[in-house]
């Protein structure tokens, strides 16, 4: 609370962020006094709603780990490959249509095996090739 009067800083920019479910980060709000006194109570509502202004200002993003792919298939398995995987956590993060289809994926963490599972079933049938792309 550095200077304010305890809990009328930090807890309520705290509270703010935990409303909005944001975890791993930090608010900093500076205030200059103008001559006019809050009270414990307008401090409160002033450092809750600077947080809260600042949150508003951009979408949230919600940070997750993953680990990337490009699949090599051919057009008469693409579909069906897709509706598969639409199950999972994965993002098409870009597609090359050449003389097969090839796709770059993005799987979150809590999907990686049931993916890994799927494309390892698949390259053993010969029905597509897989890589795992390093970051």
């Amino acid at each position: 609370d550095a200077g304010e009067p305890p809990g009328t800083a930090g807890k309520p920019m705290l509270n703010t962020l935990l409303s909005h479910h944001m975890t791993c980060t930090a608010a900093v709000v500076t205030r200059y006094y103008g001559g006019v006194k809050l009270g414990v109570r307008g401090l409160i509502e002033a450092y809750a709603l600077a947080v809260a202004e600042a949150i508003a200002q951009a979408p949230l993003v919600r940070l997750v780990k993953t680990e990337s792919f490009r699949i090599c298939l051919d057009y008469s398995l693409n579909d069906s490959f897709l509706n598969r995987i639409s199950v999972l956590k994965t993002t098409i993060a870009g597609t090359d249509y050449k003389e097969r289809v090839t796709h770059e994926l993005v799987v979150e963490l809590s999907d990686l095996s049931a993916l890994e599972s799927m494309l390892t079933q698949y390259q053993r049938q010969g029905l597509l090739n897989y890589i795992k792309i390093s970051a």
